[in-house]
């Protein structure tokens, strides 16, 4: 379908309503998704992260091959991901969440929304 779509392109011929239905069907499907991730270290801690592929990653962190904090501190567990479909809007996630105490990022693992929107409050 990319090829009829460039070929379209090349031709300057309009497309149908059907093709471009497809085009976007295809963009969608064939879109990588990013994740905004959070593991357990053996020392208590939570990382966080982005990827695009969550297991492959983790394993990664478990080689010794992750993040500079993990090559030091043993990762135990993949506590929480979080889909997105562009890089931009995980790293925004990820900043966020990096932002949060450490009670918050288990609210968010768990499910916790009552707490999490306890934790949320300003205490200013």
């Amino acid at each position: 379908m990319a090829r009829a779509f460039a070929h379209h392109l090349k031709r300057r011929t309009i497309l149908s309503k059907r093709d471009v239905i497809l085009l976007v069907g295809e963009c969608v499907e064939g879109q990588a998704m990013w994740y905004v991730y959070m593991l357990k270290c053996a020392d208590g801690a939570i990382y966080t992260g982005i990827t695009d592929n969550v297991e492959r990653r983790f394993e990664e962190h478990v080689s010794g091959k992750g993040g500079h904090y993990t090559n030091y501190n043993r990762v135990n567990e993949v506590l929480y991901r979080e889909p997105f479909e562009s890089r931009t809007d995980a790293e925004r996630r990820e900043t966020q969440i990096k932002r949060w105490s450490h009670a918050k990022k288990l609210a968010l693992a768990k499910g916790n929304k009552k707490f999490l929107r306890k934790l949320s409050i300003s205490r200013d």
